[in-house]
């Protein structure tokens, strides 16, 4: 049940963020046959259950903040947050 490949050619990233998360069991890592430079990251069964369990989390504290916040005020926070592309 993992993801689909992810290309990363990063190295930094790879050793700040990628590593650790490797240590730990949430991703799986392996070199790239076809380029030495790129690694190809999955996400395991483990990180896909951290990710759902973390999303499920947020989704709940978003909706308690959003409980208080009228319509108008709402509308106007997910136009300007929307608009972050993130």
């Amino acid at each position: 049940m993992a993801m689909d490949w992810l290309l990363l050619s990063i190295k930094p990233l790879e050793y700040m963020l990628l590593n650790p998360m490797e240590k730990i069991g949430l991703v799986s890592k392996e070199a790239n046959p076809r380029d030495a430079r790129v690694s190809l990251v999955e996400l395991t069964v483990t990180g896909l259950k951290t990710y759902q369990q973390a999303s499920n989390t947020l989704n709940q504290m978003a909706s308690v903040f959003f409980e208080r916040v009228d319509a108008k005020d709402s509308a106007r926070l997910h136009k300007l947050l929307g608009g972050l592309n993130v």
